[in-house]
């Protein structure tokens, strides 16, 4: 396992850009009124989204192109997506999943865990990272 900091890149094994490979996220909250955490993704061209079509979050469940779409998560995931590297368009160079959590706070106290990103091809898991809290200054 990978374990991921803020802003952090990954490079995907060659096998998954040629085919469709599916982004799992889970995490547990630790008190009774969970933390709200969503994750979104956004393609980039030129390190810029080109049209809001290719923000994928909350009621647009895909990008323009289908190429990024929200999946129906199953177990142990919360939230998934299914990329689809044959629709991607030449002018996109980088797909980001950014996470979201309405608790600033709740991370580095520890009331959310265990923050984990798979991607799952063909069923298998090939890639797996789990989020570290920033440490807090003093």
């Amino acid at each position: 396992m990978i374990n991921l900091q803020k802003g952090q890149k990954i490079l995907l094994p060659s096998n998954l850009t040629s085919d469709g490979f599916n982004i799992g996220f889970y995490w547990d909250c630790l008190h009774s009124q969970p933390t709200q955490i969503e994750f979104f993704a956004a393609l980039l061209s030129g390190e810029k989204v080109k049209s809001n079509d290719d923000f994928i979050y909350l009621d647009n469940m895909a990008s323009s192109c289908n190429s990024v779409t929200e999946r129906v998560s199953y177990d142990p995931y919360k939230k998934m997506f299914a990329i689809n590297v044959k629709k991607i368009r030449p002018e996109i160079d980088k797909i980001i999943f950014v996470a979201s959590i309405s608790d600033s706070l709740a991370v580095g106290r520890g009331s959310c865990t265990n923050i984990t990103t798979d991607i799952i091809y063909k069923k298998e898991i090939v890639f797996q990272s789990k989020m570290e809290p920033e440490k807090n200054q003093s």
